[in-house]
């Protein structure tokens, strides 16, 4: 066995933000149709969600206690949130109907006939299968609800490539070395994600190697300059597929 690559899972397997893109777009003609007149415009709607569901991650989930995250209950009631402070700021009665409607708008993510519809990106399976047949040690780490992401694993069958599957609640230098100390008979640890933060500098901290793909990844100035200077232990690709096309070059 030659290497050992530790692969994310939303948006690096898998197209995930339209999941969201699209209820979102439903929420707000909802809000449109429901409010009329009385409707913030719709950027302003979008600003708005946008910063309560960002709030949202580090506030306390009132039924469990602890942060809301990336729990599956995060969006959707983030949605109920706007629409209860658009109610107030314009003194408009807020409507538990219509409420019950946003949420279930808000589920709408987490489909597993959506998931089956979708299934890997272009180039994935072709990827994954190459690897597995190299004799490569496959591993899946991806962070979200633990509900969520097991219903995505197994609507996308990834139990086929995968030698293990870890869910965990944020990716850290700590998550890569405890990975990589588990690890025997292979040369070469990499972390392939669209996530400079999240999938890639933790995994350098860690002594990990890198492969970025990156997708919708809003880069500081930091990782901007980080991505100019030459490293010996990052490879950046434009799709998935560039792995198994360049595997002599980098392996």
């Amino acid at each position: 066995m030659n290497n050992t690559l530790i692969f994310d899972l939303d948006d690096t397997l898998y197209w995930n933000t339209d999941d969201y893109s699209y209820p979102i777009l439903k929420f707000e003609k909802l809000l449109l149709d429901a409010l009329g007149h009385r409707a913030p415009y719709i950027e302003e709607i979008q600003k708005s969600f946008g910063q309560i569901d960002k709030d949202r991650v580090n506030k306390i989930n009132p039924i469990t206690n602890l942060p809301y995250g990336y729990s599956m209950e995060r969006f959707p009631g983030s949605m109920v949130e706007c629409y209860r402070q658009i109610c107030q700021q314009q003194e408009i009665p807020f409507n538990m109907e219509t409420a019950e409607t946003i949420t279930q708008i808000g589920y709408e993510a987490f489909s597993l006939d959506l998931y089956k519809k979708k299934g890997l990106v272009k180039g994935a399976a072709e990827t994954l299968t190459y690897l597995k047949e190299r004799g490569d040690l496959l591993i899946l780490l991806t962070k979200g609800d633990k509900r969520v992401q097991e219903q995505k694993i197994s609507a996308l069958k990834l139990k086929n490539w995968f030698d293990k599957i870890f869910i965990v609640p944020s990716k850290t230098k700590e998550t890569f070395r405890e990975i990589s100390a588990g690890i025997r008979n292979t040369t070469v640890v990499w972390s392939v994600g669209n996530s400079f933060t999240s999938d890639i500098q933790p995994a350098l901290e860690a002594g990990v190697k890198g492969i970025y793909i990156p997708y919708e990844t809003w880069e500081s100035q930091d990782e901007k300059e980080l991505l100019r200077t030459p490293n010996k232990d990052l490879v950046v690709f434009n799709v998935i597929k560039e792995i198994k096309d360049n595997y002599e070059k980098i392996f």
